[in-house]
């Protein structure tokens, strides 16, 4: 009879443990359903107002990352450089402060000169091409050069062509001359407004309407969503769409926020990036068109025709001289030339 009760004791035994052994396998089903479903928090700063282009591209990564999550995702858009300038958000970004940032490729160019590359004058003859050059692998590759940086390349936007926006008619090379322009104080642009002349002055931004007042400066090299936003036409007259450079924004990510999303949820990050990249230059092509037309009849700004092929020798130089110091810009280059050939 003893024998027979310990035998109803291992089998009691042996039962319970199966069913706890069921039981957690249940809970740990649960807890992976559960980890699947996690609230995401996602940060996004930049420094353009909600109605450059830049702003709405934010605005629509947010929309769109929310309700393709169906609220899983919750964003944050920090505009107008609530959280700093380029440099102190980039910090934020390395530090995880900041999970998502759209920065300028000239800023982008100060922590690697490979993307100098988009800041080769006359890149590409149209938006369309422009994205084309964007989504490239070559263009994708500067991301790689980062290597001191704890992020992560997800793709590119734009705010536009760069052109001329001056208190003084500008239609030929000798026009620019020793003027005194407004420029963004990049190596690469410096380079290329050295070469034609131009007196290049560094002056912040939100000083550039009383600069051109006070005629402390003759004009400005601005992106063409700029002059939608800031109002600079209203003491600036003179227009020159030059179209010399495309103005493009990086999209980069913390990197230790990216590897921590499932699979998942990166492809619906990349995917939306995207979207809102292919987007924002339609968008841009579109509004381009609206400024050359509203300017001269609602803001009596005079819009002035430029023979570029004056600027094809300098061109040349600027190009080949940065070729030769990186060579992600010499093959960045090949496939710029290879699509606008298309």
């Amino acid at each position: 009879m003893k024998k027979y009760t310990i035998l109803i004791g291992i089998l009691l035994i042996s039962v319970l443990m199966v069913l706890s052994a069921c039981g957690g396998s249940d809970s740990t089903a649960s807890n992976n359903a559960e980890s699947s479903e996690e609230q995401i928090k996602i940060s996004i700063g930049h420094l353009a107002p909600p109605s450059h282009s830049v702003g709405m591209a934010a605005d629509a990564i947010k929309k769109e990352l929310e309700e393709k999550s169906e609220g899983r995702i919750s964003v944050t858009v920090y505009p107008q450089g609530e959280l700093g300038n380029e440099d102190d958000m980039f910090v934020q970004l390395n530090d995880g402060a900041l999970d998502l940032l759209l920065v300028g490729t000239s800023s982008l160019s100060s922590r690697s000169e490979a993307f100098g590359a988009w800041l080769m004058p006359f890149l590409a003859n149209s938006h369309e091409k422009a994205y084309e050059l964007a989504i490239s692998e070559e263009a994708m590759s500067l991301y790689d050069t980062l290597v001191n940086d704890n992020v992560k390349g997800l793709g590119y936007i734009t705010s536009g062509y760069r052109w001329f926006l001056t208190t003084k008619p500008v239609e030929t090379l000798k026009d620019l001359e020793n003027m005194t322009l407004r420029t963004t104080p990049s190596p690469t642009i410096l380079d290329f407004f050295n070469s034609v002349g131009v007196s290049p002055t560094p002056v912040p931004l939100p000083d550039v309407y009383s600069a051109l007042q006070t005629g402390v400066i003759d004009g400005i090299d601005i992106d063409s969503e700029s002059i939608r936003t800031i109002n600079l036409h209203e003491i600036a007259k003179h227009l020159t769409p030059t179209g010399h450079m495309n103005w493009v924004m990086g999209v980069v990510m913390n990197n230790d926020k990216w590897s921590s999303l499932s699979e998942e949820d990166k492809k619906l990050m990349q995917e939306v990036v995207q979207n809102e990249s292919k987007e924002s230059f339609d968008l841009v092509t579109v509004n381009e068109k609206d400024i050359l037309a509203s300017l001269p009849t609602e803001h009596e700004v005079i819009i002035h025709d430029f023979d570029i092929s004056e600027l094809d020798p300098i061109v040349k130089k600027v190009r080949d001289d940065w070729s030769a110091k990186s060579e992600y810009i010499g093959k960045f280059l090949e496939k710029a030339n290879e699509i606008n050939q298309q």
